[in-house]
């Protein structure tokens, strides 16, 4: 008889549909998710690439601000792209304006810029970009 209530509450809970998920994700995994939801969401009207610049700028400010590792920034800044159709978002532009863009929201110093530039990329274009959303952002 011991046996039949644990049987008893396993099988209502397949039948009523619960489910466990697991929590051991990454920051990255659990921040990216709402930027891809967000981004499926956006209205018809609104350019696709400006959705993608605002969706990167909006991981970065959350992935920086909390302190996340460059691995964190790159995980999600891949899942970003993806969600936005971009397979490659190293040679997206607005990968670096958003990330400038994001850094600058996430109130980081220029040496915190400067970091960030070295980490992202090697190529002296693409830390320019993220320079000029910097600015941008912080002109606004």
């Amino acid at each position: 008889m011991k046996l039949w209530k644990p049987c008893a509450i396993a099988a209502a809970l397949i039948v009523g549909g619960c489910s466990f998920s697991d929590s051991s994700g990454s920051l990255s995994d659990s921040v990216s998710s709402p930027f891809e939801l967000a981004s499926s969401l956006s209205s018809s009207g609104e350019s696709s690439d400006t959705a993608y610049l605002d969706d990167v700028s909006d991981h970065a400010r959350t992935i920086v601000a909390s302190g996340g590792t460059v691995g964190d920034i790159t995980a999600g800044l891949s899942r970003v792209a993806r969600a936005h159709g971009i397979t490659n978002w190293e040679a997206a532009d607005a990968t670096y304006l958003g990330f400038g863009r994001g850094l600058a929201k996430a109130g980081v110093g220029e040496a915190k810029l400067a970091h960030f530039q070295n980490a992202l990329t090697d190529d002296s274009r693409h830390a320019t970009l993220i320079a000029t959303g910097f600015k941008g952002a912080i002109a606004r």
